[in-house]
């Protein structure tokens, strides 16, 4: 049997207990608030489909009646280019030529923002997404950082 440490999230003091208690509510011992002991070997979150899904940049979607319209979904996916990115991607612009590496992390970032738009149009009972869009930013202190938005309307189609 291991140990679990970690901090109350009331008070920040440090706490050990055995890991039999992993996922059980307890008492803070230093500010007796109500903590919950986290599991030091979380179970990985189930796989989510967007299966039958439909996302598409126009108004509509030929041969499907729009049943509601569940409101505006949006989502925003933040991802990183390591420094070895970075430079390879700097000496391509210099040179002339594909930056393979940046376009493979927007790749990469573009679909994660569609899909987490999608599943957030299902969670609203949606099954599929109208009028899409998509903007990119480049931020950070040395430009390293990528932000894809995207957004729409999430439908109920028939």
């Amino acid at each position: 049997m291991g140990y679990i440490t970690f901090a109350c999230p009331s008070c920040s003091s440090e706490i050990t207990t055995n890991e039999t208690y992993a996922g059980k509510s307890a008492r803070c011992p230093h500010c007796s608030r109500e903590i919950n002991i986290p599991d030091p070997n979380p179970k990985p979150e189930p796989v989510r489909e967007l299966k039958d899904f439909i996302i598409t940049t126009t108004p509509t979607v030929e041969g499907k009646t729009i049943q509601a319209y569940l409101g505006i979904v949006a989502y925003e996916a933040i991802s990183g280019v390591n420094l070895l990115k970075f430079l390879s991607a700097s000496v391509r612009n210099a040179v002339g030529g594909r930056a393979t590496s940046y376009e493979g992390e927007l790749e990469k970032t573009r679909q994660m923002a569609l899909d987490g738009m999608g599943f957030k149009a299902q969670e609203m009972g949606g099954n599929a997404v109208i009028a899409a869009k998509m903007d990119y930013e480049v931020f950070g202190e040395r430009n390293d950082m990528l932000l894809v938005s995207a957004y729409g309307t999430a439908v109920k189609l028939s």
